[in-house]
């Protein structure tokens, strides 16, 4: 293809050796002469790199792009430019309902209801199973809805060259190779590289929480562009290096995708379904043994009796503890519970979209939280305090700020800075920024451009003529600065030029100025002012920061002082990151994200130690969240944006802010609707709330399924007896039925996380089951004294002392089933009595009667409690009538009990360590006092002497401190610093010297001691 003989110097192509260079002859000599060789000293004619190339599409020759045959081999190997659906077919999403140790229970004794001809006990058994089956379907439906608005991120068109034409192509068609062109306005539709054309001004908030665009190609930004950052200004063309899956957003994208269809189960929820899995256990190895034992040794029916029917079976009495095991209405309950809790949310501008949610934030150990966007606005602002003006030119803050505004376009929406500057001047001003701009007239406006890097008004002012010129610092101060001709002299460069009054003597004082500012974080412009054509002066530097959100520092303490570390992980630059952490009070133990790779337990204790992590990506900020799930932490994550999808899914408690992205809404598990973060800290208090609730009703179901199940074991056991199936049934049901009002109990959140433990939800389980299993028992025999029972030679003995009850004589069979009717009907009213009472034991550690329930919890159990007293007084379901003095003798039996298991809940709570009252609130951002100001960190430089007194954290303090400064090496004086809100520095009258930085923490890491915070003075070391 050469028209002349060359030898071009190459850089390596594709996996092979690296290339040393390439022979070209020209004309029609022979092929063969025209090879490359490389460093291993091999080389390949051009005959055999043809047919290479040809069979290699991955290498594209300058900008003609990829054929189709290429593309389409390319895409067998990459796959399309999309996340790969997962299917999961809605009969199997049924089918999963019904599979596991509860509703194979369920399932087991609705069949055996059915076989045994209990219809009344069969359709409740049935009804339950199918509210079961619905409600969890209706969570794994709505998770597998999660990931529509990650595919529609990806279904677009764009400008591709194939077969040397640019046609319009859908990005899902895209592979690694293709030419596409890019444009303003354009989301990049897969991991790309800069060919040709205008430098991309990128915004890469998607990907890196960067609040200003990034220019690329750039020498700090190389020149790749990542897929789902957005082309503000610039078009070109871009070669695609990675697709689908692949990308660097793929590779999030394709995590949440593991997640989505599958609704994952609450922690809470996981240890309770254990616990219910060992008790169904239990309960099998029982139904067996005592099968064996009614069977083969006493002789009892199986199935069913000749002249008894189906009521004297062991059949039945399996089926009775069979119900007994079940918590049968628990998933209900449970999602009730948590429906009010979102209800609750959603009335504090929070979509609850898992309701598991709920469940997990009551015990989050660590909130990661994105920066831009979730912590601050996403909008860049002036801050008005870190103004710099130039000493003694009498310009004040107002005026730079003002003269900045004058300066900058407000047509111009595209333009970041010119919008910040704007939009911080109207804020500033609020309703005087009319009157103030009114004074100025613009003649002339020059614009501002990547040459000149500045912008330039000519206008009236009071008369006068001004010119302001805004822009880099650089360029603001001499506008030659950076243009060089060919001899290397700064030249004009073509704009408005100027050069700063005495700018060699004031250059190093502006310079140290602008860096100070920019270590912290800030971006920064320059202002200078000329008036009726006098010389250009500095005036001021701006420092503009995406600020915080104006309750996040607040929001921040809460959820501190609910014992939750909260870590900012941040795409944005370090130092940015810092400074924002100062004005939150988070902590500044930011580190770069170059400390999360290698893997290494020293990486993991740096994840676990760090405040927080800057310049991240999404796969980065996913492996904090995973480090921290590792080591056992239940962890939050908060974001906005496409980034922040992978590590929302990877949370346990994911939550979109407002105005997050579909992605992001799509992978969290809480939706916020209103600007700020408060609703997390309400999320938190409401977990706790919920989590005290559940805890509450699953120990009283858990006890009520150890009580049932010991007390008809023991039955059979001892007498050959058994209460009616059908009684059994109620209990499981009503009684559950009747706890809903639980789920807007006055529970107490607390301030610690709600960890819960397989340990403590058996053993509490235990001990209330146990002593109603004892209540019950007692009560058993006592019936056994009133109406009769065998004696051991066998002879029947009738005493049921009242004619009410059963009338007397006939059959001594027919007798003796009555007086069981009587005994079971009367151990069912205790058993519902004292298991709806028990509840109100089980909600609290302490004393019942000292802390209140809600009145629906009372009117529910109190309802439930008297509607069974009727039943059993008129023989509703309940048969044969009970005297109401029975019923009467059921009841103060039954509170006498409650008050002795009160006091054995609190015996076993203080065994177990459970007896914390610590309630969680709200509190205000506290008030530095005089003896918070003693968390000062003094540090003496060896070289000269002097010490150095630090803070950390925003002073919040005024008036006046004092205290006494005593080294080690005798030298002593006094300080005396008088503080506003602002920082500052105080050189006190001591010998060295000593600067106090107006911050202060009201937990330091290095306390001082009792006696100093105590007294104001002491030795420092």
């Amino acid at each position: 293809l050469a028209t002349t003989p060359a030898v071009m110097q190459v850089t390596n192509v594709d996996d092979r050796p690296l290339l040393r260079e390439v022979h070209l002859t020209a004309g029609e000599a022979d092929e063969d002469s025209t090879h490359c060789t490389f460093e291993d000293g091999s080389f390949l004619r051009a005959s055999e790199r043809l047919s290479t190339l040809q069979a290699d599409p991955r290498i594209s020759d300058g900008l003609i792009g990829l054929s189709t045959a290429q593309a389409a081999a390319l895409r067998e190997e990459w796959g399309p430019n999309e996340i790969p659906e997962k299917i999961i077919p809605l009969w199997w999403m049924v089918l999963k309902q019904l599979m596991g140790p509860m509703p194979y229970m369920i399932e087991a004794a609705t069949l055996v209801s059915a076989v045994l001809e209990q219809w009344a006990a069969f359709g409740i058994l049935a009804s339950i199973l199918v509210i079961n089956t619905a409600i969890g379907f209706y969570e794994e439906k709505k998770a597998k809805d999660a990931l529509d608005g990650l595919k529609n991120s990806l279904v677009t068109t764009i400008p591709c060259k194939r077969d040397g034409e640019v046609v319009q192509l859908d990005v899902v068609h895209l592979v690694p190779g293709d030419l596409v062109f890019l444009r303003g306005g354009n989301i990049v539709p897969a991991d790309c590289k800069w060919r040709e054309g205008d430098i991309f001004q990128l915004d890469t908030a998607a990907l890196t929480g960067e609040a200003l665009p990034r220019k690329v190609p750039s020498d700090q930004y190389g020149d790749e562009l990542l897929s789902g950052c957005v082309v503000k200004q610039g078009e070109g063309f871009c070669e695609v290096l990675r697709s689908g899956i692949y990308t660097e957003i793929g590779q999030g994208m394709a995590a949440i995708q593991e997640r989505a269809g599958e609704a994952e189960m609450g922690l809470f929820e996981s240890k309770i379904m254990a616990v219910v899995a060992g008790i169904i256990i239990i309960t099998i190895i029982d139904i067996i043994v005592l099968t064996v034992l009614e069977c083969v040794f006493r002789g009892r029916p199986f199935y069913r009796s000749p002249d008894k029917g189906s009521n004297h079976v062991v059949l039945l009495w399996d089926l009775a503890i069979m119900v007994a095991a079940v918590p049968i209405a628990l998933p209900l309950v449970i999602q009730v519970t948590m429906a009010i809790g979102a209800k609750t949310m959603a009335e504090k501008k929070a979509i609850v979209t898992h309701l598991t949610a709920l469940q997990e934030i009551a015990s989050m150990k660590v909130l990661c939280s994105d920066k831009t966007g979730t912590l601050t606005t996403a909008n860049m602002n002036i801050i008005f305090d870190k103004i710099w003006t130039m000493p003694d030119s009498g310009f004040s803050k107002d005026d730079v700020l003002t003269w900045a505004a004058i300066a900058s376009n407000p047509n111009n929406k595209e333009d970041p800075i010119d919008q910040a500057v704007i939009a911080s001047f109207e804020n500033h001003f609020v309703t005087q920024a009319s009157k103030v701009r009114g004074e100025y007239t613009v003649e002339h406006f020059a614009g501002f451009n990547p040459i000149v890097k500045r912008t330039v008004a000519k206008v009236k002012f009071r008369g006068s003529d001004m010119m302001i010129g805004k822009g880099l610092l650089n360029k603001v101060l001499d506008t030659r600065y950076g243009v060089t001709n060919t001899d290397g002299e700064d030249e004009d460069d073509g704009g408005i030029q100027w050069k700063c009054d005495k700018l060699s003597e004031i250059k190093g004082l502006i310079k140290d100025a602008d860096v100070a500012l920019s270590l912290r974080g800030y971006k920064t412009i320059a202002v200078a002012v000329s008036t009726n054509g006098g010389p250009m002066t500095f005036a001021g530097i701006v420092p503009m920061l995406d600020p915080p959100r104006t309750d996040t520092a607040l929001t921040v303490h809460r959820i501190r002082h609910a014992k939750v570390a909260v870590k900012m992980i941040t795409g944005d630059h370090l130092n940015i990151a810092k400074e924002t952490s100062k004005l939150i009070d988070l902590g500044t133990n930011i580190l770069p994200a170059t400390m999360l790779w290698p893997v290494s337990e020293e990486r993991n204790q740096n994840i676990l130690e760090a405040d927080g992590f800057a310049q991240v990506l999404p796969k980065d900020k996913k492996e904090v969240v995973a480090v921290l799930q590792n080591q056992g932490m239940v962890v939050g994550m908060t974001g906005d944006g496409v980034n922040d999808a992978p590590a929302l899914a990877q949370a346990q408690i994911g939550i979109a802010v407002d105005g997050a992205t579909e992605a992001a809404k799509a992978a969290a598990d809480i939706i916020l609707t209103t600007p700020g973060l408060s609703a997390i800290f309400d999320a938190i208090v409401e977990s706790r709330r919920i989590f005290q609730r559940l805890k509450a009703y699953i120990l009283y179901r858990m006890a009520a399924t150890i009580q049932i199940v010991l007390v008809l074991t023991l039955l059979i056991l001892i007498h050959d007896e058994m209460i009616q199936a059908l009684y059994v049934i109620l209990l499981a049901l009503f009684n559950d039925v009747t706890m809903t009002p639980i789920s807007s109990d006055h529970a107490k959140p607390s301030l610690r996380p709600d960890i819960p433990t397989v340990k403590y939800i058996v053993l509490m389980s235990c001990v209330f089951g146990f002593l109603e299993a004892i209540q019950t028992l007692i009560y058993y025999e006592y019936l056994n004294l009133w109406t009769g029972t065998e004696d051991r030679q066998g002879n029947r003995v009738h005493d049921l002392g009242s004619d009410e009850l059963v009338p007397l004589g006939g059959d001594d069979d027919d007798e003796l089933y009555k007086v069981w009717r009587v005994k079971s009907a009367a151990t069912y009213v205790q058993i519902s009595i004292a298991v709806e009472l028990l509840i109100f034991s089980c909600r609290t550690p302490g004393l019942f009667f000292m802390d209140m329930p809600s009145w629906g919890l009372v009117a529910g159990v109190m309802g439930a409690n008297i509607v069974v007293s009727f039943c059993a007084a008129y023989e509703i379901v309940v048969y044969p009538a009970l005297p109401w003095g029975w019923i009467g003798n059921i009841w103060l039996y039954n509170l006498a009990w409650l008050v002795f298991i009160d006091l054995c809940k609190i015996l076993a709570n203080y065994a177990m360590g459970n007896l914390s009252t610590d309630i969680l609130e709200y509190v205000d951002l506290p008030q530095a006092t005089a003896a918070d100001a003693v968390g000062l960190r003094i540090s003496r430089t060896p070289s000269d002497g002097s010490y150095t007194s630090q803070t950390r954290g925003s002073l919040q303090h005024r008036g006046s401190l004092r205290y006494s400064h005593v080294p080690t090496d005798g030298m002593s004086g006094s300080m005396q610093a008088v503080h506003g809100r602002k920082s500052g520095s105080i050189r006190p009258p001591i010998p060295g010297n000593v600067a106090l930085h107006g911050t202060y923490n009201p937990q330091p890491r290095l306390q001082a001691t009792e006696a100093l915070r105590e007294s104001l003075s002491g030795a420092f070391h």
